[in-house]
């Protein structure tokens, strides 16, 4: 993944309202961030501005894809997710 220097979507809501164009170019750029994942079959799971970085030349990327996950697949993270997970498959396996 390449370095974004731009800050995150937050980081520039902070500073005040966008204008409208803006706004709309964010939202497409998000929106067919999503889609690609989609297509691929990849749920994201926490979209929020601090997840949408901002590139240095004004691109939307998302980013944080570590709930993300796929509905066809079995879920991994679950065993190394949260303590409680961890001692739902550690009674199992007793």
């Amino acid at each position: 993944m390449p370095l974004i220097r731009g800050g995150t979507l937050r980081d520039i809501l902070n500073r005040g309202p966008l204008d409208t164009l803006t706004a709309w170019r964010y939202l497409r750029e998000i929106g067919d961030g999503l889609q690609h994942a989609h297509d691929a079959g990849i749920v994201h799971r926490d979209l929020k501005p601090t997840n949408v970085l901002i590139h240095s030349d004004g691109r939307a990327m998302l980013a944080d894809f570590g709930l993300a996950e796929a509905p066809a697949s079995p879920r991994i993270s679950r065993r190394s997710g949260s303590p409680s997970a961890r001692r739902a498959t550690w009674r199992r396996s007793r």
